[in-house]
């Protein structure tokens, strides 16, 4: 399959190892220093939630060092019960890396995306940060690989109580982070 993105032709690769992404739940887990750095602020501003608000996270608290690479993705239901990720914010160094600029569009605009749309929803149904190291397949610059940290975003308080007893909260937003490679 090939897609194209503004003037930019390239092939969708489809076949991902299984083993490219995992939940996390603490620092140590996370290898790459700015990513790591971005854990820290979620956890933090999690403050024993099971996530932050959406609300509360402001792009300036996050590291300096990591704006250039952040995404802010809103999550919305879809037509037929599956979900839509709108980029809300697209950080300069990404969208250079990337060859576009993917702000204010939908997941499904991007040729390509199938694989990280397929991660996003994960990340929305279980509630839980996730780290992947993949291929770029959105971009017409798909020989490189990134490695992204996900974390989810809630739309209503809930406490660590509450979420026991009702399962994980709305995932309304997702922060991620991306560092080529």
């Amino acid at each position: 399959m090939s897609g194209e993105v503004g003037m930019h032709a390239y092939e969708v690769v489809d076949e991902l190892p299984e083993d490219c992404v995992r939940e996390i739940a603490r620092v140590e887990e996370v290898e790459d220093p700015l990513l790591a750095e971005v854990f820290v602020y979620w956890h933090n501003l999690a403050a024993g939630r099971p996530m932050p608000l959406a609300q509360e996270v402001d792009p300036l608290d996050l590291p300096r060092r990591a704006l250039g690479y952040l995404f802010l993705v809103d999550v919305e239901p879809g037509r037929s019960g599956d979900l839509r990720f709108r980029v809300r914010l697209a950080g300069t160094h990404a969208v250079e890396q990337a060859g576009f600029d993917p702000t204010g569009r939908y997941g499904e605009e991007v040729p390509g995306s199938e694989p990280v749309a397929a991660r996003f929803t994960q990340a929305v149904k279980r509630g839980r940060p996730y780290i992947a190291e993949v291929p770029l397949t959105w971009s017409n610059r798909n020989y490189k690989r990134y490695v992204a940290l996900v974390c989810p975003l809630g739309g209503v308080e809930v406490t660590a109580d509450e979420n026991a007893a009702a399962g994980p909260a709305k995932v309304v937003r997702l922060l991620a982070v991306l560092h080529f490679r």
